[in-house]
């Protein structure tokens, strides 16, 4: 991620003349104006844009599996089919599917763009169109990119009523790898160790990151065990339980 970001464009390279857009054709001066936007720095209102939709997909997946209406048995984990309860996630479904749609939206734009723009940086440019594309879309943030809208596209193949579906709505939480794309302190980290407070916030949104990544592992896998699911209602609720 730093050798990507320290990495001249075409763009910011500029051209003999003192002009980025000089004797560049109008297909050119666009593949690099989208790439200055999309693989710019955090200070471009698209990536700030991008960053606050990563942050409300997160808070929505998380505070989506919040119980509301517990079961009718307390003390058998909660069942559809069995034991039914009602979450979050359930009671406004519309509400949270809409904004899932809208996001993937967004996500699959972005994704495409990323991938169209990456001709440049010269090492994917000198490569060729096609080569050069397959070997960015193999990178690690391309590779979260692609993963964080994966679940989406397969649970609409797959239908609703698929079991496998809804184990692949943990994947969402890969989205938040994408934030890591727009946190300098993660791109320059081995330049500001002397730097505490940046390196900090890098530590504390890597444990964040961590936290939430275990916690929502582990609500999918305890939630129906008999023993501890009490535990494991929601992702809130498994925090806890994963912090301790």
């Amino acid at each position: 991620a730093l050798s990507m970001a320290t990495e001249h464009s075409i763009l910011l390279d500029g051209s003999p003349y003192g002009d980025p857009f000089e004797d560049r054709s109008s297909y050119m001066k666009l593949r690099a104006f989208v790439h200055n936007y999309v693989e710019g720095s955090i200070d471009t209102w698209f990536e700030y844009c991008i960053l606050i939709l990563i942050a409300f997909n997160v808070l929505a997946f998380i505070v989506g599996t919040i119980v509301i209406t517990p079961p009718p048995n307390p003390n058998i984990p909660c069942s559809r089919k069995d034991n039914p309860c009602v979450t979050l996630d359930d009671k406004y479904e519309v509400i949270f599917e809409n904004f899932e749609r809208v996001s993937v939206v967004i996500f699959t734009i972005e994704y495409i763009l990323r991938i169209w723009a990456c001709m440049e940086y010269p090492r994917y440019r000198n490569l060729g169109s096609v080569l050069g594309r397959l070997r960015y879309m193999v990178t690690f943030f391309c590779l979260v990119d692609l993963v964080s809208i994966l679940p989406f596209y397969i649970g609409l193949i797959l239908g609703k009523d698929i079991d496998f579906s809804t184990s692949l709505r943990v994947f969402r939480l890969v989205r938040l790898f994408k934030a890591e794309k727009y946190l300098n302190a993660f791109s320059l980290l081995s330049q500001v160790l002397a730097e505490n407070s940046t390196l900090l916030i890098a530590c504390v949104t890597s444990a964040g990151i961590s936290v939430i990544l275990f916690a929502t592992i582990l609500y999918y896998t305890e939630r129906n065990n008999i023993k501890q699911f009490q535990y494991f209602t929601s992702i809130p609720s498994s925090i806890w339980v994963t912090m301790i």
